[in-house]
């Protein structure tokens, strides 16, 4: 069988050596006539590779369809035979554009006959979904393959992805032998179901800390009815003040005057500011006491009428009334 392998190789490097680029060619580009003789001349001594490196080179310089019919048969002695077959098909392609009708007859009448002769020795791949999906891409070596058809592939192991959108992968490895044709089926795995986001809980709010104090309670005594106390409280005070003031004047007026506040004994002394003094005390802590005390009764008012229940237990109020020699008052704090 490979002595007979051989021997048709041989004849068709021979028929086609008659048609090596000749003088159209030459005139092109004679670099690429010069490798297609060298590469020839290899080949017929049996150093494939070495000839067939020097066929590429002739055919990356100057395309003809002689050129390519001799590189199917390097294709073919690397085992190759689809890849031979194909690049054949496109040398008959090429060999239209051939100048010269005898050569272009004898160029097609060899091509025809390789292809015949590795015809038999192609190996082919079907490949088929199942269940069938339209939207479905078969890849081979990065290469897209067609479904359903018999496809010619080089003989030997082949690495098959099925691409569809929404699924994984499906990834397969096949090996072929010279001459078979191979059917296969890849299962279309299920559609992955959507993605559902899991349900965020919601967050119970935060408890107070043991050492914080809630927070105060709605309603409750009405925070005016505490100002006007406040006030009311501060006006008596201050009237308090005003009359402790005036007090202390009228004593120091009677040990100065006596209880008749008359006062001609002692020329160098001049009652008349003292009595000012008492005077105006008496008038302002009668007055800042009817002030403060019409404002105690206001915030008295206000703090019966409110809801008891809502009032806030930590509501506290402290007082702290004040006099001196030149003044009184009245200190307020506390949490409303």
């Amino acid at each position: 069988m490979l002595r007979e392998r051989l021997l048709a190789v041989a004849a068709a490097i021979v028929a086609l050596s008659v048609t090596a680029p000749a003088n159209a060619q030459e005139e092109l580009d004679p670099a690429a006539a010069e490798l297609f003789r060298q590469g020839r001349d290899l080949i017929k001594k049996g150093d494939w590779k070495a000839g067939c490196e020097k066929l590429d080179a002739s055919m990356k310089r100057y395309a003809s369809a002689s050129t390519l019919m001799n590189l199917a048969l390097c294709r073919q002695e690397e085992g190759r035979v689809a890849t031979a077959w194909a690049m054949v098909q496109q040398a008959l392609v090429l060999n239209r554009d051939t100048v010269g009708s005898q050569r272009r007859e004898r160029l097609q009448a060899t091509g025809e006959e390789l292809l015949a002769k590795l015809e038999p020795r192609i190996s082919r791949l079907r490949v088929t979904v199942v269940p069938p999906a339209d939207d479905a891409r078969l890849e081979e070596a990065g290469r897209s393959l067609p479904l359903d058809s018999a496809v010619p592939l080089d003989p030997g192991t082949h690495d098959l992805v099925l691409f569809l959108p929404g699924r994984p992968d499906v990834k397969r490895r096949v090996s072929l032998r010279e001459g078979e044709t191979l059917s296969i089926e890849l299962a279309a795995p299920a559609l992955e179901p959507p993605r559902v986001e899991p349900k965020r809980e919601e967050t119970p709010p935060a408890l107070p800390k043991p050492d914080e104090a809630p927070p105060p309670p709605e309603g409750g005594i009405p925070t005016w009815a505490w100002i006007v106390g406040g006030s009311g409280l501060a006006l008596g005070g201050v009237s308090i003040g005003f009359g402790v003031d005036a007090a202390i004047t009228s004593g120091n007026l009677r040990e100065r005057c006596g209880d008749d506040l008359v006062c001609d004994e002692d020329p160098t002394f001049d009652p008349e500011p003292e009595n000012d003094r008492k005077n105006r005390g008496t008038g302002l802590a009668i007055g800042f006491g009817i002030a403060g005390a019409a404002g105690i009764v206001t915030a008295v008012v206000g703090i019966a009428t409110a809801e008891p229940t809502r009032v806030a237990k930590s509501t506290s109020l402290r007082v702290l009334p004040w006099a001196a020699t030149d003044g009184a008052g009245l200190e307020i704090s506390g949490r409303f």
